[in-house]
């Protein structure tokens, strides 16, 4: 008999040593470092295993082999949904990564449209194009954005461009839907015909949300493991959600009351090679 794996919607699958290697590949883990990973792995299976085991293992092999920047790509996905449980973390992690590649960003801005006033989760804009972007944050694995999102987004598009305040920007309006999971066949469907730009975990092939992330090099915070919640949130708070921004706070000594100087050392001695 087979190894059967345990997904996290609780259908069980067979295990397939393809599906792993394309995730490492997705994380863009060498293939030699991947093949060891994924016999590392192999090596730990029983019959029945999670994904989440699976997970453990390749990322555990990762860490102790000390390809810290590789196990922070492989993490990735977990540490967006550990940015939770609100998505005000979220929102501003993408303004950031959105400002590494070259927009102006604004976050939580107020604008009145033809009809209704509306908040919009992030204003984007480069010298051609200008964005509304709505970040739908799913706290959980397993989950789609589904077409109401993207159709919600599509309207209030449709009322914001007719906002007096948008006399001033020359440059073209769109929508924009980036969310932190992979989206339904409808959204993608929905956005071709509408021109709305979707960014998800997963798609466009090239330029997906991870794309963005890995390509900036901006991580979230929440690939630091060893951070309590408690910690995370007073982060949160003084508005640091990346390992750079981290990097720099800990460098200057700007430590909260719940971090001691050993956990700053600790932390510092984890990141110095990678930002």
């Amino acid at each position: 008999m087979g190894i059967k794996v345990t997904k996290v919607s609780g259908d069980i699958v067979d295990f397939d040593e393809e599906k792993l290697a394309r995730s490492l590949r997705f994380a863009r883990v060498p293939d030699d470092i991947a093949k060891e990973a994924i016999a590392y792995a192999e090596s730990k299976l029983t019959e029945k295993v999670s994904t989440h085991l699976i997970y453990a293992y390749v990322n555990g092999f990762l860490r102790r082999r000390g390809h810290i920047s590789y196990s922070y790509n492989y993490d990735l996905k977990r540490a967006i949904i550990r940015l939770g449980p609100t998505g005000y973390p979220f929102e501003n992690f993408i303004a950031k990564v959105l400002s590494a590649k070259g927009y102006q960003t604004q976050v939580g801005v107020t604008l009145k449209g033809k009809c209704v006033t509306h908040e919009i989760d992030i204003e984007a804009s480069n010298k051609e194009e200008h964005y509304f972007i709505e970040c739908k944050f799913h706290n959980q694995l397993g989950i789609k954005t589904d077409v109401q999102v993207a159709l919600y987004t599509q309207a209030r598009f449709e009322d914001i461009k007719g906002s007096p305040d948008l006399a001033a920007h020359t440059e073209s309006h769109k929508p924009w839907l980036m969310t932190n999971t992979a989206v339904t066949k409808d959204v993608i469907d929905y956005a071709n015909c509408t021109g709305m730009r979707v960014v998800s975990w997963g798609y466009p092939a090239d330029g997906s949300l991870s794309d963005f992330i890995i390509s900036t090099r901006l991580h979230p915070v929440t690939v630091l493991q060893d951070l309590r919640p408690n910690q995370l949130n007073s982060l949160f708070e003084r508005g640091v959600v990346s390992v750079d921004e981290l990097k720099t706070f800990l460098t200057q000594g700007q430590l909260p009351q719940n971090f001691s100087q050993a956990e700053a050392d600790q932390l510092l001695s984890e990141i110095k090679n990678f930002v």
